[in-house]
C-alpha cells in the first residue's frame, strides 16, 4: 500500500508540474529558480493559476464558466478540504491549508477578478482595467511572495499589484485574441484611450490599443526596476516573470500582429534567457 501511495504522489506531482509547465511557463520556470523551500508550492500555484485561466479558454458560456470555477473554489476553500481525485486543487488545497488565513480570502478576491472575464463587458475606464489586472494578475504574485515567506505588507501589496498591471498588460496584448473570440472587447473603450465604441480591427484602432498596452505595461514596469533589484529575495523570486514583459511587449507591437485574430508567441530560448538573466542579475 505505501509503494501504490507513493507512486500515486509521484503520478500527481507530474500532473502538476505539466500543467505547470505547459500552460503557464513563465511561473513555472520561476517556481525552478525560487528557494529550494518554495519550490514545490510554488509549482502547485503556477499549476493552478493555469488551470483557472484556462476556463474561459475551454467554456465559452459565462454562466458554465461560473459552475466550472465555483468547482475550483469549493476544492481549495472548503474549511475542510478532503482529497477531490484532482492533483492541481488537491496540491493547491495543501498549500493553502499550510499559510496565513488571509491567503484564502485573497484567493477567494482573485475568483471574483477572474469570474468577471467571463463575460463580455469589458472594463470601462483605465482605473477599472488596473484594478482588474491588479487583481487577476497581481494576486498571484501576491500569493507566491508571501509562499516565499515575504511578510504580509502595504508596500508587498503595492508591489505586487504592480507587477500585476504591467505583466497583464503585457500578456493581454500578445493574447487578446482570445477575448475577441468570446466576444469581449477587454480594453476601456474611452475617448482619451483612442478606441471607441464598436471598435474594430480598423488599423488605427489597433495602433490606439497597441499604444495603450505599451505606454501603461512599460510605466507599471519601470516603477518595479528599483523594488526588483533592490528589494527582498522574497518578492523578487514572486515577480520573476515580470523579465518577460517586454519581449511580450515587443510581440505585440509587430506591425503585423494583429490584436482581434493573432497569438503571440515568444520563442522558448527567450523566455529561459531573460528569467534566468533576471534572477541573476536583478534587473528587469
Amino acid at each position: 500500500m505505501a509503494g501504490e501511495a507513493a507512486v500515486s504522489g509521484t503520478q500527481s506531482g507530474e500532473v502538476v508540474r505539466e500543467s505547470a509547465r505547459t500552460l503557464e511557463p513563465d511561473r513555472y520556470l520561476a517556481s525552478l529558480l525560487a528557494p529550494k523551500t518554495a519550490r514545490s508550492d510554488l509549482m502547485a500555484l503556477a499549476a493552478f493559476t493555469a488551470e483557472i485561466n484556462k476556463i474561459p479558454l475551454v467554456v465559452s458560456d459565462p454562466h458554465l464558466a461560473e459552475i466550472r470555477l465555483q468547482w475550483w473554489r469549493d476544492a481549495v476553500l472548503a474549511p475542510q478540504p478532503s482529497a477531490t481525485g484532482n492533483p492541481v486543487a488537491d496540491a493547491f488545497a495543501q498549500v493553502l491549508a499550510q499559510q496565513a488565513d488571509d491567503m484564502r480570502a485573497l484567493t477567494d478576491d482573485w475568483f471574483d477578478a477572474v469570474a468577471y472575464t467571463f463575460y463580455p463587458s469589458g472594463p470601462e475606464t483605465e482605473s477599472d482595467l488596473f484594478t482588474e489586472l491588479e487583481l487577476r494578475e497581481g494576486t498571484p504574485f501576491l500569493l507566491a511572495a508571501r509562499i516565499c515567506g515575504a511578510e504580509p505588507s502595504s508596500a508587498l501589496q503595492q508591489i505586487t499589484a504592480c507587477a500585476g498591471r504591467a505583466y497583464g498588460l503585457a500578456r493581454l496584448g500578445v493574447s487578446m485574441a482570445h477575448d475577441f473570440a468570446r466576444g469581449r472587447f477587454p480594453l476601456p473603450q474611452v475617448s482619451e484611450s483612442g478606441l471607441g465604441e464598436g471598435a474594430g480591427p480598423d488599423s488605427l484602432v489597433q495602433s490606439a490599443a497597441k499604444g495603450l498596452i505599451a505606454s501603461r505595461a512599460r510605466a507599471a514596469l519601470e516603477q518595479l526596476r528599483a523594488p526588483f533589484q533592490h528589494g527582498s529575495p522574497a518578492p523578487r523570486a514572486a515577480i520573476l516573470p515580470l523579465a518577460l514583459v517586454e519581449p511580450y511587449l515587443r510581440a505585440c507591437e509587430r506591425q503585423e500582429h494583429d490584436l482581434t485574430r493573432d497569438i503571440a508567441e515568444i520563442a522558448p530560448l527567450v523566455r529561459v534567457w531573460r528569467i534566468w538573466r533576471a534572477h541573476r542579475t536583478g534587473r528587469l
